[in-house]
Order: structure tokens, then C-alpha cells, then sequence
């Protein structure tokens, strides 16, 4: 009987979320954020860096900002996808694509929480403000991953020309 309800439950608000979340694309719009901007972030902050720029330093703050922000989105619709488009399929593509989101998140939020509190100045560049300009680039890693992963699945099927 109790199995009965949550699957009720479940048919009732969850199933209609997924076919919005399918139905208006919202993963493949809303990867877009950290796809994109992370490896804008990663060469504001070397740039920012070698050139003595500041306001490169804080663009690329700034950005990493957005997509720390933008991550629960990201997962959230991800996950939905997942769920409902591929039935929750456990495989190694999936996992991988969720350690990587997870990843993504989790480092942006270190660097981030690092450089408020130890703040970039490019005219006194120390090892450690060269140590948050690598995590930067590391970043570019998960999300490169969990990107070329998305990609196979979407065009993966398709025959080459």
C-alpha cells in the first residue's frame, strides 16, 4: 500500500517536472553557464595574473561566482534528464557525469571562499595567489569532462558525414 502512494506521489509532481525540464531543455540551456565560463574564468585569472591586470582577477572572480551559483541548477535539471529521459540508467557515463558536476561545484566553491578571504593582488603576487590561479585551471578538468560526456550522449548515436 505504501509503495502504491509514493509511486502516486511520484506519477502526481515529479513526472510532470521532468517532461517541463525535457520539454524546455533546461539542461542543455542551464550547462551552458559553466561549460562556458569556466575556461573564460581560468584565462581571466592567468591573464589577470601575468599582465598585472586587476580587473581581470575580479572578472574572473566574479564569473566563478556565476557558476558556483549556477551548479544547483545545472545538477538539479541534470538529474531530472537522467531520471526521466534515460530512466535513471546506472552506468559508468552517468556516474562520471555526476562526479564531475559535483566536482565543478564543490571546487568552484573552495576557490571561491579562498579568494574572498585572501584576495588577488597583482602587484603582490605570492605561490599561493599562483597555487589559486592552477585551481583555476584545474576547474577546467571536471567540466570538460562532464561536457564531452553530454556531448556523447547527445551526438553520440549520429553518423558521421
Amino acid at each position: 500500500m505504501k509503495k502504491d502512494h509514493t509511486h502516486s506521489l511520484k506519477s502526481r509532481w515529479l513526472h510532470p517536472i521532468y517532461r517541463f525540464n525535457d520539454a524546455k531543455l533546461l539542461h542543455p540551456i542551464s550547462v551552458h553557464i559553466p561549460n562556458g565560463m569556466v575556461p573564460v574564468a581560468g584565462l581571466f585569472i592567468l591573464c589577470g595574473c601575468l599582465f598585472h591586470i586587476q580587473a581581470l582577477v575580479m572578472a574572473a572572480y566574479l564569473n566563478l561566482g556565476i557558476i558556483f551559483f549556477s551548479m544547483p541548477g545545472v545538477i538539479l535539471t541534470g538529474f531530472a534528464a537522467w531520471q526521466h529521459r534515460y530512466k535513471g540508467a546506472r552506468t559508468p557515463l552517468f556516474h562520471t557525469k555526476l562526479i564531475c558536476s559535483g566536482l565543478v561545484f564543490l571546487l568552484s566553491g573552495i576557490i571561491l571562499l579562498v579568494q574572498t578571504r585572501h584576495p588577488v593582488e597583482v602587484d603582490h603576487l605570492t605561490r599561493s595567489d599562483w597555487g589559486l590561479v592552477a585551481a583555476y585551471l584545474l576547474l577546467l578538468a571536471p567540466t570538460i569532462r562532464a561536457g564531452a560526456l553530454g556531448g556523447k550522449l547527445v551526438f553520440g548515436g549520429r553518423k558521421k558525414r
